[in-house]
């Protein structure tokens, strides 16, 4: 049950950018997918002025397959995926529908992001 996160991260270089909640300071966000335990499985970095939700698809397409304790081919997609607001539009939900991933994201205006939280806590802990 993979999860994705971001941190907003203070630092230079090419891949920085102008946070707009930030009043237009330079930064980056680490885009991180990691299983239900916190083991990290995919990683990248951005200018802090890219929306969260662009980083889903080349996250997910560039997971290595991972081994699982069965017979068989090594799974290359998570089950489950847990994500905040701000993953919640249609492109991201059709993207997941469309390689079988079942979306646990928190609806903008509907659901309270404390409900996602207990596994949104993973992330943040694999980050720090």
């Amino acid at each position: 049950m993979p999860g994705l996160g971001e941190r907003p991260v203070e630092k230079g270089g090419e891949l920085t950018g102008p946070n707009p909640t930030d009043r237009g300071k330079l930064g980056t966000k680490y885009h991180l997918l990691v299983t239900a335990d916190g083991l990290p499985l995919a990683v990248a970095i951005t200018g802090a002025n890219r929306h969260d939700s662009m980083l889903v698809e080349p996250i997910l397409d560039s997971l290595s397959p991972v081994k699982g304790r069965g017979r068989g081919r090594p799974r290359r997609r998570p089950v489950k995926l847990h994500a905040d607001k701000a993953y919640d539009n249609k492109r991201v939900r059709r993207y997941l529908r469309r390689r079988g991933i079942t979306a646990r994201i928190a609806r903008i205006g509907v659901d309270s992001s404390e409900r996602l939280g207990r596994h949104r806590w993973v992330v943040e802990r694999t980050i720090s």
